[in-house]
């Protein structure tokens, strides 16, 4: 049977509680946490909180939409006078921007169902004379059939490569994204 991710609303502040319940129902359930870092002049504050304020995502067939459409306080997100489907790439990709990124911050933009999440800004890079450098310190995507851009930020991380010409190669793997590791290792 087919499943597919859904968005849930809910009431504000209820996001965690939703993702409890409906984990203990046996669904698979998402809810995007977002770590924001404050810097006061007194001191430094870490919160975290739902990247989306009453939204939670729920992967489930959809011969149990019924059971999640009689539960009090949830309701299913609709586009088009269907339950919205959130496609697996686009969690992913909230995924691992929630997991590698911090102060992320959520813009509305027009939904478009069937077009595919697109990277905005990713990557700067700075090339030396003898050297590369791979800055990942923001990122920005458009999340289409959510109708949000996210942008988020990375501690100051900067990756240098330096040219075979010289003997030393020292890259700081722990700094990359994931899917950039394997482009240097071997």
């Amino acid at each position: 049977m087919e499943q597919n991710w859904y968005a849930v609303y809910t009431k504000p502040h209820r996001e965690l509680k939703v993702s409890k319940l409906l984990t203990s129902k046996g669904f698979e359930v998402f809810c995007p946490l977002n770590n924001i870092n404050t810097a006061k002049a007194t001191h430094k504050k870490h919160i975290i909180e739902p990247l989306f304020n009453t939204y939670v995502f729920v992967n489930m067939a959809t011969t149990n939409l019924p059971l999640i459409q009689k539960m009090a306080d949830i309701q299913l997100v609709y586009w088009m006078s269907e339950p919205a489907i959130i496609s697996n790439d686009e969690i992913d990709m909230v995924r691992n921007i929630t997991a590698n990124y911090i102060n992320i911050s959520i813009e509305k933009s027009p939904v478009k169902m069937g077009v595919s999440l697109s990277i905005l800004d990713a990557i700067n890079v700075g090339v030396g004379e003898k050297s590369m450098a791979f800055s990942f310190k923001n990122i920005k995507v458009n999340l289409p059939s959510l109708g949000y851009t996210i942008s988020a930020e990375r501690a100051s991380e900067t990756v240098e490569i330096i040219t075979p010409q010289n003997s030393k190669a020292t890259i700081g793997f722990s700094l990359l994204p994931r899917r950039f590791n394997a482009l240097f290792t071997n």
